[in-house]
């Protein structure tokens, strides 16, 4: 009798895992569209950071996504070993959160690091994105120069990475790079045609639609 009994638990342990399973592949969310934000503005004497034009405009559209539950939402700002991460748009028009976004002298970001950081909180969350993925990233002079020198970790494999994994078939793909108008330092153009290398061509699996804003 031993051997029918230790079939059935067995069995039951099976159902057990598969039903967990089940509830957690069902814990992940569906958006109409999703906002993801990648803030930097390390800065001092030597570069340029965010002015308060960029700030105040990212602050608008999040102000215009508070009430509106279907829109997944996460702001990331970089800042080495302490990054401010909320998935609530209401964090950002805290006094704490806001002050730390103009802290300057906070390390340069670490792409790779901040994408396996950004990686542990969205990818068990999100299940599928139906109309639109925006990708937002505003950069300090600090960031762009880090950028130009390994530009494919967050603006390129990042974001198609993203898009590949939760973009449902028909969805509209953004990618938004915005830096303050007064640095000069970068090669706009250079950064333009990296980012739009694998569109229209053979190896694109979906069009990005990349988009450079000064302000």
């Amino acid at each position: 009798m031993k051997t029918p009994v230790r079939i059935i638990a067995f069995i039951l342990i099976l159902f057990s895992f598969e039903s967990k399973g089940q509830s957690v592949s069902t814990g992940k969310r569906t958006y109409t569209s999703f906002d993801f934000y990648y803030l930097d503005n390390n800065h001092g004497a030597d570069a340029i950071g965010l002015n308060d034009s960029l700030i105040e405009r990212m602050v608008q559209e999040i102000r215009k996504l508070l009430k509106q539950n279907d829109k997944g939402f996460l702001l990331f700002r970089s800042n080495g070993e302490r990054p401010q991460i909320t998935e609530r748009k209401e964090d950002l028009f805290t006094f704490e959160f806001r002050d730390g976004i103009f802290e300057q002298n906070t390390a340069i970001p670490n792409f790779l690091e901040d994408k396996k950081r950004i990686r542990e909180v969205l990818y068990d969350s999100i299940g599928v994105i139906q109309d639109k993925v925006n990708l937002h990233f505003l950069l300090s002079e600090n960031a762009l120069r880090s950028l130009q020198e390994d530009p494919n970790s967050m603006l390129s494999n990042f974001a198609r990475e993203f898009c590949t994994l939760f973009a449902g078939k028909s969805a509209e793909l953004n990618v938004m790079l915005y830096y303050n108008k007064e640095i000069t330092s970068v090669n706009e153009t250079a950064i333009s045609n990296y980012l739009n290398f694998f569109n229209g061509t053979t190896y694109a699996e979906r069009k990005i639609n990349f988009t450079i804003i000064k302000s």
